[in-house]
């Protein structure tokens, strides 16, 4: 049998074939090989810095809903603590999620991203010549 196989996620594939009830899946090893991280893990306090290690801004992942957010949408609250850099306030992050691998900071100016590395930091994606990184105090 020969499988048509089109992507329906970033590195995840699915094929539907013509009279079969089943959906076949296909990813790649890389994906496959890691746990996806859980809101549960993400809760409590953050660090937001350079990589140098120049701190800008502590933050708390809460497990409440952000305000507006409905119960199937997953945006979860956060706490920006006093003294945060201007730039990080200028953003007016209210709330964060995860997309599959990636922790998503969304707000008024927008979203900042986050992959987590192999050493449990997190590091701002895409990377640009801002590069960020969140990590427990």
């Amino acid at each position: 049998p020969v499988f048509d196989f089109e992507e329906t996620e970033v590195g995840i594939f699915e094929s539907l074939r013509q009279g079969d009830p089943t959906v076949y899946f296909l990813t790649s090893l890389t994906l496959a090989g890691k746990a996806l991280p859980t809101a549960d893990e993400l809760l409590g306090g953050w660090s937001l810095a350079q990589p140098r290690g120049r701190g800008l801004c502590a933050l708390t992942l809460r497990q409440e809903l952000a305000a507006g957010a409905g119960a199937l949408e997953q945006r979860f609250a956060l706490d920006i603590a006093p003294g945060c850099e201007r730039s990080i306030m200028a953003l007016g992050l209210a709330h964060w999620r995860l997309e599959r691998e990636l922790l998503v900071f969304g707000g008024q100016a927008g979203t900042l991203s986050f992959k987590r590395e192999d050493d449990g930091r997190w590091s701002k994606t895409p990377a640009d010549n801002r590069p960020l990184v969140l990590s427990r105090p």
